[in-house]
Protein backbone atom coordinates (compact mmCIF):
# COMPACT_ATOMS: atom_id res chain seq x y z
CA UNK A 1 0.00 0.00 0.00
CA UNK A 2 1.46 3.86 -1.22
CA UNK A 3 1.02 5.94 1.63
CA UNK A 4 0.83 9.92 0.10
CA UNK A 5 1.70 12.68 1.98
CA UNK A 6 -1.03 15.69 1.47
CA UNK A 7 0.43 19.04 0.84
CA UNK A 8 -0.29 21.69 3.19
CA UNK A 9 1.65 25.33 3.65
CA UNK A 10 2.92 23.72 7.03
CA UNK A 11 4.95 21.10 5.23
CA UNK A 12 6.01 22.86 1.70
CA UNK A 13 9.44 24.60 1.76
CA UNK A 14 8.55 28.66 1.79
CA UNK A 15 12.17 28.80 0.23
CA UNK A 16 15.14 27.11 -0.62
CA UNK A 17 18.65 28.39 -1.11
CA UNK A 18 22.14 27.48 -2.20
CA UNK A 19 24.29 27.04 0.75
CA UNK A 20 28.30 27.59 0.69
CA UNK A 21 29.47 25.00 3.15
CA UNK A 22 31.72 26.51 6.29
CA UNK A 23 33.12 25.49 9.19
CA UNK A 24 33.00 29.19 11.14
CA UNK A 25 29.53 30.01 9.60
CA UNK A 26 26.47 29.21 10.72
CA UNK A 27 23.11 29.49 8.31
CA UNK A 28 21.49 32.64 8.54
CA UNK A 29 18.55 31.00 9.93
CA UNK A 30 17.77 27.47 11.35
CA UNK A 31 16.97 25.50 8.06
CA UNK A 32 14.44 22.73 7.88
CA UNK A 33 16.08 20.53 5.69
CA UNK A 34 18.63 20.24 2.54
CA UNK A 35 18.37 19.19 -0.91
CA UNK A 36 21.30 17.71 -2.38
CA UNK A 37 21.88 18.71 -6.34
CA UNK A 38 23.64 16.10 -9.12
CA UNK A 39 26.83 14.76 -7.25
CA UNK A 40 26.12 12.30 -4.49
CA UNK A 41 28.35 12.00 -1.51
CA UNK A 42 28.66 12.99 2.32
CA UNK A 43 27.43 15.84 4.43
CA UNK A 44 28.46 16.92 7.41
CA UNK A 45 26.06 19.63 9.36
CA UNK A 46 24.96 20.40 12.75
CA UNK A 47 21.68 20.11 13.96
CA UNK A 48 19.13 22.52 15.63
CA UNK A 49 19.89 20.98 18.89
CA UNK A 50 23.29 23.53 19.05
CA UNK A 51 26.20 22.45 20.43
CA UNK A 52 29.17 21.83 18.58
CA UNK A 53 28.05 17.93 17.50
CA UNK A 54 28.86 17.10 14.16
CA UNK A 55 26.66 14.59 11.90
CA UNK A 56 27.91 13.46 8.65
CA UNK A 57 25.30 11.85 6.32
CA UNK A 58 25.82 9.76 3.18
CA UNK A 59 23.51 11.30 0.60
CA UNK A 60 22.63 10.15 -3.25
CA UNK A 61 22.10 12.76 -5.84
CA UNK A 62 18.90 14.57 -5.28
CA UNK A 63 17.89 13.18 -2.16
CA UNK A 64 16.67 15.67 0.60
CA UNK A 65 16.77 15.27 4.10
CA UNK A 66 14.70 16.84 6.48
CA UNK A 67 16.72 17.93 9.49
CA UNK A 68 16.87 20.79 11.49
CA UNK A 69 20.56 21.97 10.85
CA UNK A 70 22.18 25.40 12.03
CA UNK A 71 25.58 24.80 9.70
CA UNK A 72 27.27 22.60 6.71
CA UNK A 73 30.62 22.40 7.63
CA UNK A 74 33.23 22.52 4.57
CA UNK A 75 35.20 19.78 5.84
CA UNK A 76 34.74 16.28 4.74
CA UNK A 77 31.62 17.89 2.70
CA UNK A 78 31.65 16.38 -0.34
CA UNK A 79 27.94 16.61 -2.04
CA UNK A 80 26.98 18.95 -4.00
CA UNK A 81 25.46 21.54 -4.80
CA UNK A 82 23.06 21.74 -1.78
CA UNK A 83 20.23 23.50 -0.58
CA UNK A 84 18.76 25.05 2.64
CA UNK A 85 15.01 24.27 2.68
CA UNK A 86 13.12 27.02 4.67
CA UNK A 87 9.69 26.29 5.96
CA UNK A 88 6.80 28.59 7.65
CA UNK A 89 7.09 28.66 11.53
Amino acid sequence: MTTRTRFTRDNIAADIVLVTPSDSVDLAQVAGGFLIGATAGNIVIRTGLGGTSLRTIAVAANQTVFVEITRIEATNTTATPIYALYFRS
